[in-house]
């Protein structure tokens, strides 16, 4: 399916399947697969859990330091404005 390109949903002809699965033998046999996945599938699939895994570790650590970042320019302006009111009030019982 991935190899040869053939739809999962598409009725193959059994001659067809079983032409694609001599292909697959004799590839399997000689070691000439198209994709290391094919020799240790178990392996393979674990290697792209971990890709994933550390790709995801990734974009959480990006979007909490950037969150960070939001709360601390909020917190910041936040600041600015109290100190701002302050200021007014401050003057106005000077006048």
């Amino acid at each position: 399916e991935e190899v040869k390109g053939v739809p999962p949903t598409t009725s193959v002809p059994k001659y067809e399947l079983q032409d694609h699965y001599k292909d697959y033998m004799e590839d399997f046999n000689t070691a000439t697969l198209p994709h290391q996945k094919y020799y240790d599938y178990e392996k393979w699939e674990m290697e792209e859990y971990e890709k994933e895994k550390r790709k995801r570790a990734k974009v959480s650590a990006t979007s909490s330091s950037a969150r960070s970042d939001a709360m601390e320019h909020a917190r910041r302006q936040q600041e600015k404005m109290q100190n701002k009111h302050k200021q007014e009030k401050e003057m106005a019982l000077q006048l």
